[in-house]
């Protein structure tokens, strides 16, 4: 876990009732019951009706396999965050726009090496070896 999310956590802790105990789960309800996947679903729905914004969890778990993979992640890491047993389930969070295309492309390009054009190349996996 990242520093910066268990300091997140942390601190959200430090706001729940006292008497709650260590069995109460990180996410809970406003009772400190389990959070059920549909009621936290209704709640982002609920909060970004509030907004006037059409938002659910799918697209905050799209977006951030989309950020990493915009970051440099390649896509078997994807895979094991998004917690899928094969690259298939993958494959339909990884939309990639045409400009990722067009800006991957541009970035990689073997004419880069002949025209020695000065952009930054990405390393790719067959380079970097087993670490």
């Amino acid at each position: 876990m990242l520093p910066q999310v268990a300091n997140a956590i942390n601190e959200f802790l430090r706001y729940r009732p006292d008497e709650w105990g260590s069995d109460v789960p990180i996410f809970c309800t406003e009772d400190g019951r389990k959070l059920a996947v549909e009621s936290w679903g209704k709640k982002v729905k609920a909060y970004g009706k509030n907004i006037d914004v059409h938002v659910t969890p799918y697209m905050f778990r799209h977006a951030s396999a989309l950020h990493h993979l915009r970051n440099g992640a390649d896509v078997f890491t994807v895979q094991r965050i998004l917690g899928h047993a094969d690259l298939n389930m993958t494959k339909r969070y990884l939309a990639l726009t045409q400009s990722d295309v067009r800006e991957v492309h541009s970035l990689t390009s073997p004419l880069n090496d002949i025209l020695d054009t000065g952009r930054k190349r990405v390393r790719s996996l067959a380079k970097q070896g087993n670490r």
